[in-house]
């Protein structure tokens, strides 16, 4: 959720960025490895439906009006949280020169085994994540909701631009089996679905190869590290009995708002992100079934029309956003009315805890490659 996301959008982006795939987590970025006829946008319907506080806006949809609360001294949600702010300034330059050094060393790696990789330029500067550089929480949330059904349109450009694809369907269903155990060391669901991410790096094909070679390996592992401390420290917070107080007010508040059904903080997100599985089911079914031809021709060029999309229900995906934006705008109101006095103390003293005691892991991930 956007009162947590600050050291899962950093992880879920290195992992994502720097190991080219989709990594499980409250975030998740689109895939730098090529795409299936059936993986190009049902892939990118999972990793829509698994973002959290990482959207981007729709075309077509109305939006609310932006201000420049931050221009005028507001504080911008990527620093709104210790470790965001940490990270404030500098690191998604830093992680983006890193990203290519990574890609073109993983094109090396490949053409020395016969195959053929491109550097890709998508996810370099991710709008939303620049937007988070320059909105307040409250004005973030009312242009993206959660992050979740407002990224699909986003996600879908990255994927049809991706110029791996071209590749990838170029190659017959034998070639591209060993065109992605070259790429990741395992098999062609685990390089279109970052699957490979949980195995050691030396496990990972070349771009296993490629994270070893440019000084990546020492700041992954530290970001395991930090991420199970931090994951502990979290469930802690939550389990203290201002917390669970906390969290029953601001479920009385959501009831009152007229969503009796949620008692859980997620539930709100878990709730859109099933809603937008339903949405592009029929999409990810219709993927399945087209031709190498057909795939071709549907991410053929510089943008994508989500019209030619097969299956999709474009309306059905922009009332789901505006229902998206309006329930997260509830959320945000009970959650600073009932949550966010108690929570964000503990988690300010347990972050900057945290900032101490993993000084040399933090460093390594924000100078990461250099």
């Amino acid at each position: 959720m956007i009162r947590r996301f600050g050291f899962t959008l950093l992880a879920v982006t290195l992992l994502a960025s720097a190991c080219g795939g989709t990594s499980d987590g409250d975030n998740a970025e689109t895939t730098e490895a090529a795409p299936t006829e059936a993986s190009e946008s049902s892939s990118t319907a999972q990793d829509a439906a698994a973002v959290d506080g990482d959207g981007d806006s729709n075309d077509g949809a109305e939006e609310e009006p932006i201000t420049d609360t931050v221009a005028s001294g507001g504080t911008p949600m990527s620093a709104s949280s210790p470790i965001g702010e940490f990270f404030d300034g500098g690191f998604d330059e830093a992680l983006a020169e890193y990203t290519t050094r990574v890609e073109e060393t993983i094109v090396l790696c490949m053409a020395q085994q016969g195959f053929e990789f491109a550097v890709s330029a998508n996810g370099r500067a991710n709008e939303v994540e620049q937007r988070q550089n320059e909105l307040t929480r409250r004005e973030w949330t009312a242009e993206y909701g959660f992050g979740i059904s407002t990224s699909f349109d986003s996600i879908a450009q990255d994927q049809a631009s991706e110029p791996n694809a071209e590749i990838f369907f170029s190659m017959s269903p034998s070639e591209r089996e060993i065109w992605a155990q070259t790429l990741s060391g395992g098999d062609l669901g685990d390089a279109t679905g970052g699957d490979f991410t949980s195995r050691p790096l030396e496990d990972q094909g070349c771009i296993g190869e490629a994270l070893i070679q440019t000084g990546g390996q020492e700041a992954i592992e530290g970001l395991e590290t930090f991420g199970s401390a931090y994951e502990e420290g979290e469930a802690a917070i939550y389990d203290t009995r201002e917390m669970v107080e906390a969290l029953d007010a601001w479920s009385r508040c959501m009831s009152e708002a007229g969503f009796v059904e949620f008692s859980e903080l997620d539930d709100p997100e878990e709730d859109i992100a099933q809603r937008l599985e339903v949405v592009t089911a029929p999409m990810s079914a219709a993927l399945d079934g087209l031709s190498d031809e057909e795939g071709q021709a549907l991410i053929a060029g510089e943008s994508l029309d989500l019209e030619d999309l097969p299956g999709l229900d474009v309306q059905a995906l922009r009332d789901l956003q505006d229902e998206e934006r309006a329930l997260a705008l509830v959320d945000l109101d009970c959650y600073e009315a009932e949550v966010q006095a108690t929570f964000e103390p503990l988690r300010d003293d347990f972050e900057n805890g945290l900032i101490t005691d993993y000084a040399n892991e933090l460093d390594a991930l924000r100078t990461i490659g250099s």
